[in-house]
């Protein structure tokens, strides 16, 4: 799969979310390019998303929307904080968002941070996005 590594199963296709929203996702990077192109791709395929240049932009974005967000994407090289350290402080948020890391983790253990997914850069986006409405329309709590 183009490098890309899993850190759970891929669900199933079938709906597990009320056919009357769409999933939700928070995509925060410091490339505003690479917050557009996910956007337009992410939307096209059925998500609402929400955008953060920063991690403090991703928690402000996330506090007024807990349940409309169900995934969140980081990038791992984001100028304010680590990734974990961004996880941390959005799941006291919401300690059932999942999360998926876009960019290098050498020095992440990602498994034990409760990372679902790890898409290198650069990325087959349209691959990518297939992954995430997958996770996002996943059972809560039904990881593998």
């Amino acid at each position: 799969m183009f490098g890309l590594t899993p850190l759970t199963t891929l669900p199933d296709l079938s709906p597990t979310l009320s056919s009357d929203r769409r999933p939700g996702i928070l995509v925060v990077d410091a490339d505003p390019y690479v917050l557009l192109m996910l956007e337009e791709a992410l939307y096209g395929q059925g998500f609402d998303v929400w955008l953060a240049l920063r991690g403090n932009d991703g928690i402000n974005r996330l506090r007024p929307r807990i349940r409309q967000i169900d995934l969140v994407l980081l990038d791992t090289d984001m100028p304010d904080f680590h990734p974990v350290e961004l996880m941390t402080y959005m799941r006291l948020l919401d300690n059932d968002l999942r999360f998926c890391l876009m960019g290098h983790t050498t020095s992440l253990d990602c498994r034990s941070a409760g990372v679902s997914w790890v898409f290198p850069k650069p990325f087959p986006l349209l691959e990518v996005v297939d992954i995430l409405w997958r996770l996002a329309r996943h059972p809560l709590g039904a990881d593998a």
